[in-house]
């Protein structure tokens, strides 16, 4: 449980209830984050907060919404949240 050892890197409290559930029980990344959320998932500002990097690597990708919503799903698996993420890649796209 690298979060752990490394306390010093800012996780939050529900990413890092994630990264427990995924470290103890294997489960999906995915699965976890809906967990916490009922199975409506976070509505918030994470996966924005690191979709630039999707816009710049997959700007002439066939599909954006679909790398963007990969990236997204592993913390926020609510629509509105990985929307958030996918209007950051399309401004940078």
């Amino acid at each position: 449980m690298s979060h752990h050892r490394e306390p010093d890197r800012g996780y939050g409290g529900r990413p890092l209830k994630i990264l427990d559930m995924v470290d103890k029980s294997g489960m999906a990344y995915s699965k976890a984050a809906g967990l916490l959320y009922g199975f409506g998932g976070s509505p918030g500002k994470g996966a924005a907060m690191r979709a630039a990097p999707i816009g710049l690597f997959f700007y002439d990708s066939s599909d954006p919404y679909a790398e963007t919503r990969a990236s997204a799903v592993v913390t926020h698996t609510h629509p509105l949240g990985i929307d958030g993420a996918a209007a950051v890649v399309k401004a940078v796209v």
